[in-house]
């Protein structure tokens, strides 16, 4: 998996280079073998028609491998899989060859955009990235028309006759070119399999991995509650790295293609205009607007996962502020919902760290890993029918494990229950019978800039960039008394606190204010780390009521001796918040309350 996650790391890098290019065309005569020699490898080209009443006709390149032995009396299951942002075909070549190699037909493709397709990016929207695949789909089912052996669309490739038909899909529908087929990638290439589900019910299973549930809540966090199911919630300040990321790289992408492409660089370069131009005037103010985030969170799979029906396996990686936890766990709730059959993985690493290496590596994927094995017992299952239960329906990874196994670090969790903490006037936290003293903290904030510098988004701990700084008057904060023994924190951390604030230049009334809710571990020598690198930004909108914020997901351990640290700042070097400075203050009594989840108890998953 290391290559897919790698791939999709430069979603936020601010200069990259378009990884990987389309490699020469062949026909199914002209197919290279394999070094061996399972199956043999076709690079060719698809016509595909996308975008509203699919008005707009791009070239998708991709390579079919084809499993030895293979053919119309002897056909075999398929799976789809595309790159992640800035990757190509070529990204997800080990894994294609590892499901190749057990006996599936493989069409890796590059995404409209990337490594040799043609068309802008258009974020995995439905109408443009689903369609494209469910017309891959259409030629893996023997469709004519779509498959070339040139990128002219001039010579025709020879039609597959050797992959598993289906009579009728999963919701009993009778399609043309139905075949038993599934989708596996991650980040940019997982998302875009939620939006294929959502537009063709012929994809029978899905494995979208380390991707996300709203765009919106991405780039512009609000991890405040709403009031409702109606009251919307409105969008945080603007994640400022990772969203000039994601312009820089999208901007350098359509120009390294634009000779052969110049559409791409028009208006927005290789984004959607509208939404470019939205996230651009965010990052200048500080708040994005409502349309935009409106448009965001419609091609998001927040806004269709209500029309997928595929079995669905989940993977989303403990070390990853891009995507976090909390992302993959909106779209299980979601997909449950609807009756879709789901399950989940929390795996080691994500984009914003390596895997452990005794979990997984896509460079050399096997059955030993636990995640490998999941995903490949999730396609035989649906694929080819085997009685193999994909059970459970939730595991996660405990990095505290001292084993070799991958399989003895993972669990599921039996029951859950809480720590919780009170907010005490003597800036602790205390637990158990221990009443909290009242009291008040205050803070600046308000001010649109970072008062407050920690981790950068989606910089590694082995840059050594791990700064720790807060201005003075900017931050509140609450600690606990050491630990007597260790405490496992598996799930999201929830914040309730009475905020107060007087808006220095706009009426109480009017003032929104960014707070940023932090979690610390302190060891003994009182150094501290952020938990897992989060950050919760929230937004203040009715002062004087009870603040609740539903923190990232995240799966830890504090140490044995370690002290549990609440602090809320007003204002973070990874986001671009609204300029309205206010003087805010945190009540401080047995009412206000953090609560950590816990796992009551943990059992292996189930024999993969």
């Amino acid at each position: 998996m290391k290559r897919i996650i790698c791939a999709a790391l430069a979603t936020a890098a601010v200069v990259g280079a378009l990884a990987g290019s389309a490699a020469d065309a062949a026909t199914d005569d002209g197919a290279a073998p394999s070094a061996a020699a399972d199956f043999t490898v076709s690079t060719l080209h698809f016509k595909v028609r996308v975008g509203p009443d699919g008005a707009n006709e791009c070239d998708i390149v991709g390579d079919v491998y084809r499993p030895a032995g293979t053919t119309s009396e002897a056909p075999a299951p398929a799976v789809l899989t595309t790159n992640g942002f800035m990757g190509s075909k070529d990204s997800n070549k080990p894994f294609a060859e590892f499901l190749a190699a057990r006996g599936y037909v493989v069409l890796s493709y590059s995404g409209l955009g990337f490594g040799g397709s043609t068309c802008r990016i258009s974020l995995d929207d439905p109408a443009w990235d689903g369609a494209a695949a469910s017309q891959l789909v259409s030629f893996l089912g023997g469709a004519a028309g779509i498959g070339f052996a040139d990128k002219a669309h001039a010579e025709p490739a020879r039609a597959i006759d050797y992959v598993v038909r289906d009579e009728t899909a999963r919701d009993g529908t009778k399609y043309p070119n139905d075949v038993r087929v599934g989708m596996v990638g991650a980040s940019y290439g997982g998302a875009v399999q939620l939006a294929a589900a959502s537009v063709d019910h012929r994809i029978d299973a899905i494995v979208p991995i380390a991707t996300w549930n709203d765009l919106a809540q991405v780039l512009t966090p609000n991890h405040a509650d709403s009031d409702g199911p109606t009251t919307p919630r409105p969008a945080g300040p603007v994640k400022s790295v990772t969203s000039l990321g994601l312009l820089a790289s999208s901007v350098l992408t359509g120009i390294s293609n634009a000779a052969d492409d110049p559409f791409r660089v028009t208006g927005c370069p290789n984004l959607p205009t509208a939404i470019c131009a939205g996230m651009v005037s965010a990052l200048a103010t500080g708040s994005v607007d409502a349309t935009t985030k409106s448009r965001l969170s419609r091609i998001s799979p927040v806004g269709y996962l209500s029309r997928v029906d595929a079995p669905t396996l989940l993977m989303q990686g403990q070390d990853d502020i891009l995507f976090n936890l909390s992302q993959a766990q909106a779209n299980y709730d979601m997909l449950r919902s609807t009756g879709a059959p789901v399950s989940m993985i929390w795996f080691s690493g994500g984009h914003s760290g390596p895997p452990s290496p005794d979990d997984y590596s896509l460079d050399h994927p096997s059955m030993d890993q636990y995640p490998i094995a999941r995903m490949a017992n999730w396609f035989d299952h649906y694929l080819k029918d085997s009685d193999l239960e994909p059970a459970p329906s939730f595991a996660y990874y405990r990095p505290w494990v001292d084993s070799r196994s991958s399989r003895a670090h993972y669990a599921s969790p039996v029951g859950t229950s809480s720590v919780t903490y009170r907010l005490s006037g003597s800036q602790r936290l205390v637990s158990g019978t221990t009443a909290a003293r009242r009291g008040a903290q205050s803070l600046l904030a308000g001010l649109g800039l970072p008062t407050s510098a920690g981790p950068v988004d989606l910089i590694t701990d082995a840059t050594g960039v791990q700064p720790d700084i807060t201005l003075p008057g900017t931050a509140a904060q609450w600690s606990s008394d050491p630990l007597a023994t260790a405490m496992d924190v598996v799930g999201s951390p929830r914040l309730s606190v009475k905020v107060q604030h007087i808006g220095l230049n706009l009426p109480p009334t009017s003032v929104q204010t960014a707070l940023f809710v932090k979690l610390w571990d302190v060891d003994t020598a009182g150094r501290r780390s952020l938990v897992r690198r989060m950050v919760a930004p929230a937004m203040v909108i009715d002062p004087g009521k009870t603040l609740r914020v539903t923190m990232p997901a995240i799966v830890y351990r504090f140490a044995k001796g370690h002290r549990v640290q609440l602090e809320v700042t007003g204002g973070d070097a990874n986001f671009r918040g609204p300029l309205n400075p206010s003087l805010v203050t945190i009540a401080s009594d047995d009412d206000q309350v953090l609560k950590l989840p816990t796992p009551a108890a943990a059992s292996l998953p189930g024999k993969s």
